[in-house]
């Protein structure tokens, strides 16, 4: 698990307050796979919950971004508003992840195993990523920490 996967998020509110829009870039460059994910809806379901989603493969990165910007572009002459989200890959901005993020953030964004299981196909993650060790509250893997040295207590410690 130990592939670097760089993740942008992008999230779009619309002016009327009903809907949203989202754009969301998984660039494993590692297995060369550039996968852009656009998702929209209400925006009681901008959490995970539903919309409709479009997946796309990029040749590269820079294809990618290009092809991100001019959507954003578009849906900000359309009335949509780019805002720092709260929730999934959007609480993070651009970071890069390993597999095991990424497939603990992927349920803020997509309802269904399916819509997951074929960005996760198309992104080339292996999707046998058990999270075996424990997460801490953003959904990341706590680093594993060494037990430090015992410490010197004396000869009458717990003598009471």
């Amino acid at each position: 698990m130990g592939k670097d996967i760089v993740v942008s998020s992008h999230y779009l509110p619309h002016s009327g307050g009903t809907k949203f829009y989202e754009i969301i870039e998984i660039a494993n460059a590692g297995a060369k796979r550039f996968v852009e994910v656009r998702r929209w809806g209400k925006i009681s379901h901008a959490l995970g919950a539903g919309g409709q989603i479009q997946i796309l493969e990029h040749k590269s990165a820079g294809a990618m971004a290009d092809s991100a910007r001019k959507q954003m572009n578009a849906k900000i002459k359309g009335g949509y508003s780019r805002q720092p989200g709260k929730f999934g890959f959007h609480r993070y901005g651009g970071s890069t992840y390993n597999e095991t993020q990424v497939l603990s953030l992927l349920p803020d964004h997509y309802s269904t195993s399916a819509e997951r299981a074929d960005i996760v196909e198309k992104a080339a993650i292996d999707p046998s990523g058990k999270v075996e060790k424990s997460m801490d509250n953003d959904g990341f893997v706590k680093p594993e920490e060494e037990a430090g040295p015992e410490p010197d207590r004396g000869e009458h410690w717990g003598s009471w």
